[in-house]
């Protein structure tokens, strides 16, 4: 139903992940016997490292389709490219 929408499944599950490690850093911001690195320390583990794999992982994505259509539009160009004219005369 999502890509009815105009949504496609890597935009939904990317907002649900923001959304949840969103909820677990509230979560650990509100744990009061936390010291401060320790804070920093569950903030990078639970928010930065998992988006930056997400990151990672959709910038990989996006590079195996920008080959894909480079290699066909090479095809499409060759296929379509008329051949050299003759040079000889009769």
């Amino acid at each position: 139903m999502a890509i009815r929408q105009g949504w496609s499944s890597d935009q939904g599950f990317v907002a649900l992940t923001e959304i949840l490690l969103f909820a677990l850093v509230i979560v650990c911001f509100w744990d009061s016997g936390s010291s401060g690195s320790m804070r920093f320390v569950l903030f990078y583990m639970l928010c930065i490292c998992p988006y930056q794999q997400i990151v990672n992982w959709r910038f990989f994505k996006l590079q195996t389709r920008v080959r894909e259509l480079e290699q066909q539009v090479q095809d499409l160009v060759g296929a379509k490219a008329p051949s050299a004219p003759s040079t000889e005369t009769p």
